[in-house]
């Protein structure tokens, strides 16, 4: 078993030569020039086979190389993405603790106007803290 194996289009390649060889011994007299011919055709048509296969498989490789850059991209732009939500979302949070502590100082100062004179100033804390538990 020491013999090489032929590779599976070599092997194609000459099992078609060998159906053809066998379909003209079969039913062909002795016909050089016509016999001559088809082995011809045979070779070119196993020489396209070929060379379509190596189109495809440089296609294929030019495809690939095309589908890994455009997810790289894609990767690319979710990253991009990412950043700038969180960028966003810090910017929406210290807006809206800046509203929050602009809104509790104008609700003081209404609060304050609206108090009758002479009654005790109202404390600058709208909410009240939680009481130390013992």
């Amino acid at each position: 078993m020491s013999e090489a194996q032929p590779s599976q289009p070599q092997a194609r390649e000459d099992s078609l030569r060998l159906a053809v060889a066998k379909t003209l011994a079969a039913t062909a007299r002795p016909a050089g020039p016509a016999r001559e011919r088809v082995a011809e055709l045979v070779d070119e048509v196993v020489g396209r086979g070929r060379g379509a296969g190596e189109e495809l498989a440089r296609r294929r490789q030019g495809v690939g190389a095309e589908l890994s850059r455009r997810r790289q991209d894609v990767e690319g732009a979710i990253d991009e993405l990412s950043r700038r939500g969180q960028e966003v979302g810090g910017d929406l949070i210290r807006r809206g603790q800046g509203a929050g502590e602009a809104t509790a100082r104008r609700i003081a100062e209404l609060i304050e106007r609206a108090r009758p004179e002479g009654q005790q100033e109202a404390s600058t804390q709208v909410y009240p803290q939680p009481k130390a538990e013992d």
